[in-house]
């Protein structure tokens, strides 16, 4: 039985799911998900250890790239989260490819700050000491992406300030309440923009003394 994103990746077929594949196959997507990198043979043909990984043999990397798009514009959210990617697939289907490069560039620098932001601590949860070390999670990850793109061209100052975001974040996560807003499975549209809200503060928090740069 197929989940959800393997029949969007079937019904949906066209350049925007392809974008899609590409991307969740990028160098900077596999070093901040710990998936082995592309090889020179797939999808004909794949390691064994490619093969084992969650991600990629169940195409939650797809999903993951595809969350970003679908909840970057809130105003176009479904009633749930399944069917607000579903419809962002229709809506992408057929994209331009002066649309797709523009998305594609958009994605990829975004991913590009926030690992140079974030580090090995990237998208990840904290442990008992309180050391962004854990697994990762994609709720988080949602925040981080979509928050970071908000900033526009000041999101490009956000490396500059990685001590602080970290220690800000650590903070976020380690506090019971904001926790649970930013690591939560909830799905509705009030919970995405709260994730969203608290990350965004804390961008402006640390970029606020250069707003005038």
């Amino acid at each position: 039985k197929l989940n959800p994103q393997e029949v969007r990746n079937c019904i949906y077929a066209g350049p925007f799911n392809d974008m899609i594949v590409e991307l969740s196959r990028s160098d900077l997507f596999t070093k901040a998900w710990g998936i082995p990198p592309r090889e020179p043979d797939e999808p004909r043909k794949v390691s064994r250890e490619l093969a084992s990984n969650r991600l990629y043999a169940t195409m939650a990397d797809c999903q993951i790239v595809l969350r970003d798009f679908a909840l970057s514009d809130l105003t176009k959210f479904h009633s749930n989260l399944k069917l607000t990617l579903d419809y962002c697939m229709i809506r992408m289907q057929n994209i331009s490819q002066e649309d797709r490069d523009r998305l594609r560039s958009a994605y990829l620098n975004t991913l590009d700050i926030a690992i140079r932001t974030y580090g090995d601590s990237l998208f990840r949860l904290p442990n008992k000491a309180g050391a962004l070390k854990r697994q990762r999670s994609v709720p988080l990850s949602d925040a981080v992406l979509l928050a970071i793109r908000k900033l526009d061209h000041k999101a490009s100052m956000l490396p500059k300030h990685a001590e602080a975001i970290l220690r800000k974040t650590k903070d976020l996560l380690t506090d019971e309440k904001t926790n649970k807003i930013l690591t939560s499975r909830g799905n509705a549209r009030r919970e995405f923009e709260e994730r969203v809200n608290l990350m965004t503060d804390v961008y402006h928090s640390v970029l606020g003394g250069e707003d005038g740069q």
